[in-house]
C-alpha cells in the first residue's frame, strides 16, 4: 500500500491506496477557451463493505498506551510547577 506510480511532469499519477487505484491529475483541453480540467478516477478493489470497514477502522480514534512510571513522574512535576492563566497562557 502507499505505493505511486508517476508519468511526466505534469502528467497523471497513480496512487495505490488502502481502498484501491487512485488515479489523477491534469487533463488539458484540446480547445484554446477551455481551462484545464483535474482527473480523478478510483478503482476499487474491494467490495463497499469492506471499503466502509476499513474506513471506520482509518477513522476511529486511536486508544493511547498507558504512561511508564517515568512519564508518569513527568506529568505530574508539570502539574505542579505549571499553571494556565485565564487568557490560556502558562505560567511556571
Amino acid at each position: 500500500m502507499g505505493s505511486h506510480l508517476e508519468g511526466c511532469p505534469r502528467s497523471l499519477v497513480a496512487i495505490n491506496s488502502l481502498f484501491g487505484w487512485l488515479v489523477m491529475g491534469r487533463v488539458d483541453s484540446k480547445t484554446a477557451e477551455s481551462s484545464p480540467q483535474l482527473f480523478t478516477c478510483l478503482h476499487a478493489t474491494l467490495s463497499l463493505d469492506e471499503t466502509i470497514k476499513r474506513f471506520s477502522e482509518l477513522e476511529e480514534l486511536r486508544m493511547a498506551a498507558p504512561l511508564t512510571p517515568d512519564e508518569k513522574q513527568l506529568e505530574t512535576i508539570f502539574e505542579q510547577t505549571h499553571q494556565q492563566t485565564a487568557d490560556g497562557r502558562y505560567k511556571m
